[in-house]
């Protein structure tokens, strides 16, 4: 890892923690507000990794992200789910005092 990536590697975890944490929370406006910031990060990290080799230390923290990541989007996949069935109660609740 050179003196450029280990910053970036670093903001990267921070942010994919903060992601986590507020997904776990139910705070969904910040997720919204880190998301941007995540994927440039992600972009930036990959660009200056460049494909080459990586150290262990890389290979684990680059674990840890997809770790954090794949926790936010299981947590959207329930939270839209949930949207998603709500709104089908409200319309079967409309539809049925219209009837």
């Amino acid at each position: 890892m050179n003196h450029r990536q280990k910053p970036i590697l670093t903001d990267l975890l921070s942010t994919s923690r903060q992601l986590a944490e507020a997904a776990s929370a139910g705070d969904w406006e910040v997720v919204g507000e880190l998301r941007g910031q995540h994927e440039k990060l992600v972009r930036t990290l990959f660009n200056e990794l460049n494909g080459g080799p990586q150290s262990a230390h890389v290979q684990s923290e680059l674990t840890q992200v997809r770790v954090y990541t794949d926790l936010v989007l299981e947590l959207a996949k329930k939270r839209r789910s949930g949207l998603v069935e709500a709104g089908q109660a409200m319309h079967e609740r409309k539809r049925a005092t219209k009837a």
